[in-house]
């Protein structure tokens, strides 16, 4: 909130902060309500593909600039904005319609619409988040768009309560890419498994995947009993390939039939040794 604030601050025409919040995450309606946000009405149908699919759109008066503020809050604010040097007045204001269309140019997921790449202008912030009860349906969404597979409740269920196995990538506060792993032991081998990784296409070549593996092998440093990391790519998926070769992975073995609705239907299995452990005759 505080980088909203700052840039709120910094450009004079800006009066009013606004949001829409999924209806039933309680925990976002009381964090933006205790930063001063009011709801300003529900919005039935608002999301296409969850559900609850109702929103509150939520707004905040800029506080800094509206005398009819909160006293505590705006003295809480201008500690946050110390070194903003320049502030300014503004002029002009906005209506419910501005308010309202503004807030259309963002997705479902909270992130700006976009039909191209985004294009990196000054800082690109990338960050590794938590998998939660709030946010598990943001995770469904990244996989419905990266992966050629779907998932049933009980794998999203196991990843909540997962810990660091499973994490989501955030692109400047967006989330755009996720991992989710398990532990193996087998034939008194430690190995995780890396059930699913990957970023959305109009974020790739910033370097999300580059985070989200080197994550995977975070985890592996932190438990020197894990001799291998591996994971399944389908078999035309030379991109992929190519990916995970350039990190130290290699072909162990290819499996026909691995995908039951996909085609190619079989997949390569590749591992990579960590810990001075010893590579699988076959990770499957």
């Amino acid at each position: 909130m505080e980088h909203v604030f700052k840039l709120a601050y910094r450009n004079p025409s800006i009066l009013y902060v606004t949001l829409h919040v999924q209806t039933d995450n309680e925990d976002a309606l009381r964090f933006y309500k205790r930063h001063g946000f009011k709801v300003a009405k529900r919005i039935e149908n608002y999301y296409t593909r969850l559900e609850p699919s109702s929103a509150f759109l939520l707004n905040m008066a800029y506080c800094i600039r509206t005398p009819e503020s909160d006293p505590a809050l705006k003295s809480s604010i201008l500690a946050m904005l110390d070194s903003v040097k320049t502030p300014a007045s503004s002029t002009k204001e906005f209506s419910e319609e501005d308010i309202e269309s503004l807030s259309k140019r963002f997705d479902e997921l909270g992130n700006f619409k976009v039909d191209k790449p985004p294009k990196c202008v000054g800082k690109c912030f990338l960050q590794i988040g938590e998998v939660t009860s709030h946010n598990i349906k943001q995770l469904k969404e990244i996989i419905t768009h990266i992966l050629p597979v779907a998932y049933n409740d009980r794998f999203y269920s196991e990843v909540v309560n997962s810990g660091d196995l499973a994490k989501l990538a955030y692109f400047n506060d967006a989330v755009v890419g996720a991992v989710c792993t398990r532990l193996e032991n087998k034939e008194g081998r430690k190995r995780l498994y890396i059930m699913m990784i990957g970023t959305l296409a109009p974020y790739r070549r910033f370097g999300v995947g580059t985070m989200l593996i080197s994550y995977v092998f975070a985890l592996c440093e932190k438990d020197p009993q894990i001799e291998s990391v591996y994971l399944h790519v389908q078999s035309n998926n030379d991109k992929a390939m190519d990916f995970y070769k350039k990190f130290g992975f290699e072909v162990v073995d290819r499996v026909e039939k691995y995908y039951k609705k996909i085609e190619p239907d079989d997949a390569y299995i590749l591992e990579k040794v960590v810990n001075n452990g010893k590579k699988s005759a076959s990770a499957a």
